[in-house]
């Protein structure tokens, strides 16, 4: 080997290769940052609209704050999650489509399950709509990844289209609070509060516990045995109490922030166990 070779493979270049083209290869396995441009533009955003609104009076602003004011920390966290580094962990339009279809399909078919329930006055009603809106929250996981298959292969996708799906549910109905708030009380101070409050703890349950159930899904996808099978089952009842258990105290805030503090753990958690990586 020459010495010019030396020289250009202990600098990082491969020896006979033009530097200008081993110096434009980005490295894909660096952290990737575009999550604090989502926060910050989101949320830049959000309060400039809000500020509009204060300033001028004007109520057509008012969808534009809602959808800003639920999407911050939804959008956000997806955005960590399925794009840790350069490349993508699930492919960003399926991302899309799995967040549209859960949140529009999900929140409409619960309201329509929760009426049904609400009119036969259930002895556990809080329990009824968590069973209701985690089944509903999960379905759109279940066909995104059995028909594309072929298109996830990453060990955590499921979890990624989980979270997805959790995060389109948890959009529209924090803009559903944020409208009837709106309705009830009139005063726009309240509702940025709820857009405060559920657009940061509701999401984090939604995307949390939505996540859970993608990730043990992903699992028993993978290795479809018994033992897999009972590890979905138990996500699923984990979930569900932890969702009842929200509803049930929906008048404490400290019982949200625990709630939630510990269904982020369990993601959290769940997420460091899984290998990075392609799936054969």
């Amino acid at each position: 080997m020459s010495p010019s070779c030396r020289t250009e493979r202990s600098a990082g270049f491969q020896c006979g290769r033009p530097k200008f083209e081993s110096m434009g290869k980005s490295d894909r396995s660096a952290p990737n940052w575009r999550w604090i441009l989502v926060l910050t533009g989101t949320g830049v955003l959000y309060w400039l609209v809000l500020l509009s609104m204060v300033v001028t009076a004007n109520p057509n602003l008012f969808p534009t704050l809602l959808l800003l004011g639920a999407l911050v920390a939804p959008l956000t966290v997806l955005t960590y999650l399925n794009w840790p580094t350069g490349d993508s962990v699930v492919d960003g339009r399926l991302v899309a489509w799995v967040a549209v279809l859960s949140g529009v399909l999900g929140v409409l078919a619960a309201g329509v399950l929760e009426y049904a329930t609400a009119t036969q006055r259930s002895q556990w009603p809080m329990l009824t709509v968590a069973v209701i809106e985690e089944t509903l929250k999960i379905l759109v996981p279940i066909g995104a990844l059995a028909f594309a298959s072929r298109a996830v292969t990453d060990a955590r996708a499921g979890l990624v289209i989980g979270v997805a799906s959790g995060a389109g549910f948890a959009v529209l109905e924090t803009m559903g609070y944020g409208f009837t708030t709106l309705l009830t009380s009139h005063s726009l101070a309240a509702v940025d509060q709820i857009l405060l409050v559920r657009g940061v703890f509701a999401p984090a349950c939604h995307l949390a516990w939505t996540g859970l159930l993608g990730a043990s899904l992903w699992n028993f996808r993978t290795r479809p045995v018994g033992r897999a099978l009972l590890g979905f089952v138990a996500t699923y009842v984990v979930v569900v109490l932890l969702h009842a258990l929200w509803d049930t105290l929906s008048a404490s805030w400290l019982a949200h922030v625990l709630i939630a503090a510990v269904s982020v753990l369990l993601l959290v958690a769940r997420e460091r166990r899984i290998p990075s990586g392609a799936v054969r």
